[in-house]
């Protein structure tokens, strides 16, 4: 892995990967799994597995699974 990467270079394909908020739930920072999704009624962005749109600052690829 390349490590953190800031925001600004993240696929924005549906691609799922891994993000850190700063303040996340409550306001405390997390790592959590991402996609940006372009939606018309809530509006495009970054959103968590529960369809939370999140500000992250940084990304990496998910790791490989394991075998």
């Amino acid at each position: 892995m390349a490590g953190w990467l800031p925001i600004g270079t993240a696929p924005q394909d549906g691609m799922p990967i891994l993000v850190y908020v700063p303040e996340y739930q409550g306001g405390n920072p997390a790592i959590v799994t991402a996609v940006w999704m372009k939606r018309r009624l809530f509006g495009s962005g970054w959103y968590d597995s529960g369809a939370t749109q999140i500000e992250p600052s940084h990304w990496q690829p998910l790791p490989d699974p394991p075998v």
